[in-house]
């Protein structure tokens, strides 16, 4: 269906209107947020349904008392307004919404809306450009009443603000937000073009795959160092770290109260034996009781450091951009702690900076390791040289990825698969390019962070 421009500015005046929420004072950051979004090719829906998410996300909109009713109002209200403002993932955006202000709450405002008809599509029977609904948006008085007086003669317009379609598409959809999406909202002020967010996008994606393996990863590793452990809980020594946590009457005699034994120079009435065999017989000795909640913490200092390279590996083989490395080393991050409670590590990343593309990818791995960083997990260092610093002797763990070292074990790859070469061992030990080769891959890089 082809409208003119008056049946446009009577359609478009008469949607806002419709809308449950009032115009506000913020009212032309609205209409730029929704223009920008029509500009970038995105299929909207007519302005008074997304600026009714706008006031389910905002509790302190007030409402449109002189709103233009319709006889579908009832379940348009029901079965979307109200079911996604009481759902689960609306509670959560609007937590996030509140994080923000001015300009960044209309960045946050803007991708939800994106996501949002990504996944609810939009169909309507007539084509509106985003220029005439601009004229219309801009200008200086909207004409809502007048809009609103021509909209109700006029039946055929009166049926364009009909958004069954749009119900029927959300009800197949909900829940509409996934994890990354929210992930999305949380960082949208830092990530702010869409090469960036499909970068961190696809590194979140590669660790999720990694993550679906770490129970098994996890058990492996474990097995793999059960004599490690042993061993090293041999050299501590048998007993706990702690100290006196109460006085008991059970226990080694190596935790007898010293002041027990003088019960052994007091004869007991009417029998042979002493005192002190006495009171063992009855179960009155006194025991020191020690605090096993104590555990020998091991801290471990790891530098990993990334070389300059132009190919780099992925799941099922190589490619041009690292983002499998980065999803590989933030598991390493978080899941190597989890292998021994005992065990606590600071790493550090080095990656080598030393042309504008790898720049570019040190600001995708700043922005996917953001949350870590920020927790103090690991520190990210960018190295514009060739040359890595030199870590002190003995103190820390060097670990080179994306290039054999003689002096440090390396994790790399080439066409023919993923290696690892330990200085221990003068062959180099591969791995293919599948499932089982780079879970065994990264299982080697767990091990070498304890021997």
């Amino acid at each position: 269906m082809k409208l003119d421009f008056e049946q446009i500015k009577t359609l478009v005046n008469g949607s806002l209107s419709h809308s449950y929420f009032e115009l506000e004072e913020d009212q032309d950051q609205f209409f730029d947020c929704y223009l920008k979004l029509l500009h970038s090719g995105k299929k909207l829906p007519l302005p008074h349904v997304v600026y009714d998410l706008l006031g389910v996300l905002d509790e302190n909109r007030g409402l449109n008392k002189n709103r233009l009713e319709l006889s579908e109002d009832t379940y348009y209200y029901d079965q979307f307004l109200l079911s996604f403002e009481h759902s689960e993932e609306c509670y959560q955006i609007r937590e996030l919404g509140m994080t923000y202000k001015g300009d960044d709450f209309w960045s946050f405002f803007k991708r939800f809306i994106e996501i949002f008809f990504q996944k609810v599509k939009v169909k309507y029977p007539f084509k509106i450009s985003s220029n005439q609904i601009r004229r219309v948006l801009l200008d200086e008085e909207l004409c809502l009443e007048e809009s609103r007086s021509k909209l109700l003669q006029d039946e055929v317009l009166l049926e364009l603000l009909d958004d069954k379609h749009l119900i029927l598409q959300y009800r197949e959809v909900k829940p509409i937000f996934e994890d990354q999406d929210f992930w999305d909202l949380r960082t949208v002020v830092n990530v702010d073009n869409d090469a960036m967010r499909y970068a961190v996008k696809d590194c979140k994606k590669k660790k999720v795959w990694l993550e679906e393996h770490s129970s098994v990863i996890l058990r492996k590793v474990r097995k793999g160092l059960t004599k490690f452990f042993d061993d090293k809980s041999k050299e501590a020594g048998e007993y706990p770290v702690g100290g006196i946590s109460e006085i008991a009457t059970k226990g080694s005699f190596s935790n007898l109260l010293h002041s027990e034994l003088i019960y052994s120079d007091i004869q007991a009435p009417g029998t042979d034996l002493d005192m002190f065999d006495c009171r063992w017989l009855e179960q009155e000795l006194l025991y020191y009781k020690r605090d096993t909640n104590q555990i020998e913490e091991h801290h471990m200092d790891v530098w990993i450091q990334i070389k300059s390279t132009n190919d780099y590996p992925s799941l099922h083989t190589a490619m041009t951009r690292p983002f499998f490395i980065f999803s590989l080393i933030s598991f390493w991050v978080e899941y190597v702690p989890k292998v021994h409670q005992s065990y606590k590590f600071n790493f550090t990343v080095f990656y080598q900076t030393l042309s504008e593309r790898e720049e570019e990818f040190f600001r995708v791995l700043k922005t996917f390791m953001d949350s870590s960083t920020r927790l103090g997990k690991l520190e990210l260092v960018a190295v514009e040289g060739k040359e890595f610093p030199i870590p002190e002797e003995n103190k820390t763990r060097v670990i080179c990825v994306g290039e054999s070292a003689n002096e440090q074990p390396s994790f790399y790859w080439d066409k023919k698969g993923l290696w690892y070469h330990d200085l221990k061992d003068r062959t180099p030990q591969m791995f293919e390019y599948s499932d089982t080769g780079i879970l065994k891959w990264v299982e080697y890089f767990f091990l070498r962070m304890f021997h």
